[in-house]
């Protein structure tokens, strides 16, 4: 599998027909005075690819807006990773092409006083696609998040199947946030859902866990572990450490 690493110089990414690739995209600013990455970047994915495409917005990455727009092409089977862990706004926008079949998985994490507003639109403009879109949200200290996804089916975009579930987890009291799914169905013949939900984690949960020999911190941090293996899972391993990275820097804060 072709690897593809996004760098500050560029503002289009285009995959061939039938390739196989993994997109890394990972803005930083911490590069040695080098030029700020591109804000403002579209992927294109020809027919019949295989490709996974990993954005990593890590604890040290441009305050800026980070947009993106993917364009996937017929009959490609796509998986898309991302992970936010800088509170810099986000707006992705994602169009599929006819027989796709498009899998997208965001995961964030903020604590302290962090703010995040991001948004998802998930387009389908012909017939035959598939798409599975999950987010899940943990806010920690005062931290605040808004998070918007929608589907939006074209008039064309007949016998497409389509769902959202969104999943918010407040670690502490003071944090707050909005998980916001939306659908737009302009044809007659599909399948489109959408479900959202906040939790705490759960006193009885926590308790349990206690009893079994853990601390409360070691406790929330299980939990937490568990949620971003989840997210990881079919990730090469040097992605995934760095994620792993990124969730111990938020558990040691608050």
């Amino acid at each position: 599998m072709k690897e593809i690493i996004i760098t500050n110089r560029d503002k289009k990414i285009m995959v061939p027909d039938g390739a196989e690739a993994i997109i890394i995209d990972s803005p930083d600013i911490k590069s040695g005075g080098i030029k700020k990455p591109e804000k403002n970047i579209q992927i294109i994915i020809g027919r019949n690819c295989q490709v996974k495409y990993v954005f990593i917005a890590a604890s040290n990455a441009s305050p800026e807006s980070q947009n993106r727009e993917l364009i996937i092409g017929d009959n490609s089977q796509v998986i898309s990773y991302r992970a936010y862990f800088s509170a810099s706004d986000s707006k992705f926008v994602n169009s599929l092409g006819k027989g796709a079949d498009f899998e997208s998985r965001v995961l964030f994490y903020f604590s302290g006083k962090e703010a995040f507003v991001a948004s998802d639109d998930y387009i389908f403009t012909k017939p035959g696609t598939r798409g599975r879109f999950s987010v899940v949200g943990l806010l920690n200290g005062e931290a605040i998040a808004k998070y918007y996804s929608n589907i939006i089916i074209k008039p064309l975009a007949q016998q497409t199947d389509s769902r959202i579930d969104m999943k918010l987890y407040l670690i502490s009291r003071a944090a707050k946030g909005v998980m916001l799914p939306g659908l737009k169905i302009d044809a007659n013949e599909v399948k489109a859902g959408h479900g959202a939900s906040t939790f705490q984690l759960s006193p009885e949960d926590i308790f349990y866990l206690q009893s079994r020999g853990l601390s409360e911190k070691q406790a929330r941090e299980l939990i937490i572990n568990s949620l971003t293996a989840r997210f990881t899972e079919g990730l090469p391993a040097k992605l995934k450490k760095e994620i792993d990275s990124e969730i111990k820097k938020k558990n040691r804060s608050k």
